[in-house]
């Protein structure tokens, strides 16, 4: 057994090297999911309401294995970053879990003191956007992991200031402190690629001019793809294809 543990304790990798983590089963996947969690509750000392409030937002089933991520949620409310993730075999076995910043025994008020429209107020004070920029999505309430005892209710938004600038913000929902954020725009993109032709020479690595990458589909991605909770799925800043 080989289990990394992340800033919480909890752990980043569980993972069986060689072996699956559990027998075949013909149950769903979801229910083998949660009931992995709560039949190893010494490494995810969850309690069985929590476990009932995760929150699918990811099935991918393939022929060879099936991917899960849900989400911790309290009182419909998620916490931000966290995820919970498997991987169960074509037979379903667990082969491996993971986590994010989940938060076991977690217990916090979700009503938030301030309007999201106070929340968008400071995040573009924080940016000095007061008059420019649009709001790409409306803030929605998440829960913030500060660290693992606490957390704080809060909104988080994306506000795009200009084509440099597309801000992923979280606010605090009773103070109105600024607890995260981080511009989604990186424009880099490199392949390697035939510079002439797939006869011609061998491949070779260049970097795409920032042209070829134009900020709005950036944009398009924030506001035309559901909320995940997940920023790697969501926003796409980095392209690299290597192949």
């Amino acid at each position: 057994m080989r289990i990394v543990p992340n800033r919480h304790g909890l752990p980043k990798l569980f993972v069986r090297d060689g072996s699956a983590l559990t027998v075949a089963s013909t149950r769903d996947a979801g229910e083998i999911a949660k009931n992995f969690l709560l039949a190893n509750s010494a490494a995810f000392p969850f309690t069985q309401t929590e476990v009932d409030q995760l929150r699918l937002t990811v099935r991918d089933a393939a022929l060879e294995a099936t991917h899960l991520v849900f989400n911790q949620t309290l009182n419909g409310v998620d916490v931000f970053e966290g995820q919970i993730k498997f991987t169960l075999g074509k037979s379903g076995e667990v082969i491996q879990v993971s986590c994010g910043d989940v938060m076991p025994g977690l217990v916090l008020s979700t009503t938030p003191r301030i309007r999201p429209e106070d929340a968008e107020q400071e995040a573009r004070a924080s940016v000095r956007a007061e008059t420019r920029g649009t709001v790409l999505r409306a803030p929605e309430l998440v829960i913030f992991p500060v660290d693992a005892s606490t957390a704080r209710l809060a909104y988080r938004l994306f506000l795009e200031v200009d084509a440099d600038q597309l801000y992923e913000m979280v606010i605090d929902a009773e103070d109105r402190k600024v607890l995260f954020r981080h511009n989604t725009y990186v424009f880099a993109g490199q392949a390697r690629v035939w510079t002439q032709s797939p006869s011609t020479g061998t491949r070779q690595l260049v970097t795409f001019p920032d042209g070829w990458l134009p900020s709005s589909l950036f944009a398009w991605m924030i506001t035309a793809l559901p909320s995940t909770g997940l920023r790697d799925v969501a926003i796409v800043t980095v392209v690299t294809v290597i192949s």
